[in-house]
């Protein structure tokens, strides 16, 4: 992961998926998710690491076994898996483990008086991204804001 590769950390975009009505907020006409199109363009230029983490992981197989996002057909646990390790079947993607040093890092990141439950992910993604030494791609403008190690991808659905 060393040498500036990038951390996936956002969205997992699976083609031709589906979005049930209840979450009908976050597509476009099409029904599918508003940021896969411009998260697929990305996945498809990119030719450097794409670095999954473990929270990454846990995102993807949560969501996957998710009956409102996967229009009422969750995959069971070991069907989860086996998508995940297909993601691994693409000599790009690599499994980024936890840095020593991240701890110091999502300290700093999430240091504050105020309550704040929703910067804990962000800050623990900032903080692993500088002990990786690489770059969070995100679609998220408050996040990309917290650090000069976030590149924004453009949606066509900014507010």
């Amino acid at each position: 992961m060393a040498g500036g590769a990038t951390l996936a950390g956002g969205d997992f975009v699976q083609p031709a998926m589906q979005v049930p009505r209840q979450i009908q907020r976050r597509t476009d006409r099409s029904g599918l998710h508003m940021h896969r199109r411009a998260a697929l363009d990305w996945w498809e230029a990119s030719d450097s690491q794409i670095g999954v983490t473990r929270f990454t992981q846990i995102g993807i197989l949560r969501l996957l076994t998710t009956p409102a996002v996967m229009d009422g057909k969750p995959l069971g646990m070991d069907d989860a898996w086996g998508v995940h390790d297909r993601l691994f079947e693409d000599d790009r993607v690599v499994f980024v483990p936890e840095p020593v040093m991240v701890e110091t890092g999502f300290r700093q990141y999430s240091a504050g008086r105020t309550a704040s439950p929703k910067l804990w992910a962000d800050a623990w993604l900032l903080a692993l991204t500088r002990a990786a030494d690489g770059t969070l791609v995100t679609f998220d403008r408050a996040l990309a804001a917290r650090s000069t190690r976030c590149l924004l991808q453009g949606t066509g659905h900014e507010a």
